[in-house]
Parts: C-alpha cells; structure tokens; sequence
C-alpha cells in the first residue's frame, strides 16, 4: 500500500496572511472533502473581518473537510500561526496528537510530509470555540519541536472539520 500527497500548486512564501477577500481561495491552498462535505469561500454568516471568510460544512452525510497551506518555512524561526474560528453548534470530534494522512476530527494540524500530521489546535467547545469568533494563537516553533519535525520549504498546515450536517446546524468558519 503506498499513499502520496500533493501539495498545493503554488507555495506560499512567508510571511504569510489570506483574509480570503478574493472571494477564491488562492493556489497555495489544496481542499479536500469526502462524502457531502464542502468548503466555501463565502460572504454569508458574518465574517470576522471583511466581506469573506471560510465555511466547512457537509450537506447530508458525514463528511471531513480539509483546507490545507503549503508554505515556504525553510531556514525560519519565532514563527506563529494566528486565525479566527467560530462554529454554529458543531458536535466536537477531537482530534488525535498525531495521525497518518486524514482523521475523521476537527482540528488544525502540521505536517512537513504531507503524510503524518501532529495537531497543533483542536477547536472543540473544550478549546474554547464558540458561536462568536474566538482568535486561536499557535507557537509553531513549539509545535513542531514537540513533534520532532523540521520547516521545509513545502510545510503543511491543515485546517479540518467533521460533521453531518450544513449551517447554521453544523460548520466551521476560519478567517484572517
């Protein structure tokens, strides 16, 4: 058995910032969806900032949703990842420290491989996410010591959410 990954068509240089007011996502980021999931780039449901954020949600199924940067880290330090997140009542599906390829949670995970991931952010209602969004901070210098990785110049940062369900039952929002 053997799996790969491909990365996004372009890698984001760093710094990096998408308040996703293209109304598109732009190259550097790659979707998944299994089953009826989707993630929109949309201007409905309030964003934190500007006229569009990202929404996460499935139509009639389980489904996983993954949004995930490719970024130029190579030869960085005292790099932080910085987001807004809010729900609208998702049910919580914790994600593991650590998995191969894809897991059915909701979470924000790293990866220099494409191939396992190391959760650096669960945004579940014990993380502290809410209705109203919440500003999610994350030392990625640490993360990725306590992972035992390094930066390369095609890392990963996921951004995923599992549920059944479409908004304003269900669903993740990310912006800025």
């Amino acid at each position: 058995i053997s799996a790969t990954f491909v990365p996004a068509q372009t890698v984001a240089s760093f710094p990096f910032y998408d308040g996703f007011e293209k109304g598109a996502l732009a190259a550097c980021w790659t979707e998944n969806s299994t089953n009826s999931g989707q993630i929109q780039v949309t201007s409905l449901n309030t964003p934190y900032n500007g006229t569009y954020h990202v929404q996460m949600d499935a139509l009639s199924s389980y489904s996983l949703n993954e949004l995930i940067l490719t970024i130029d880290l190579s030869g960085q330090s005292n790099v932080e990842l910085s987001f807004y997140n809010k729900e609208t009542s998702d049910e919580d599906h914790t994600m593991s420290s650590s998995f191969v390829i894809s897991e059915n949670s909701d979470g924000v995970a790293i990866s220099s491989d494409g191939f396992i991931w190391y959760k650096v952010q669960g945004p579940t209602s014990t993380e502290g996410i809410s209705a109203g969004y919440k500003l999610f901070t994350v030392d990625l210098d640490a993360a990725v010591a306590s992972a035992g990785i390094s930066y390369n110049s095609n890392f990963m940062i996921k951004f995923q959410q599992y549920d059944n369900v479409d908004v304003p039952t269900d669903g993740f929002f990310f912006d800025d």
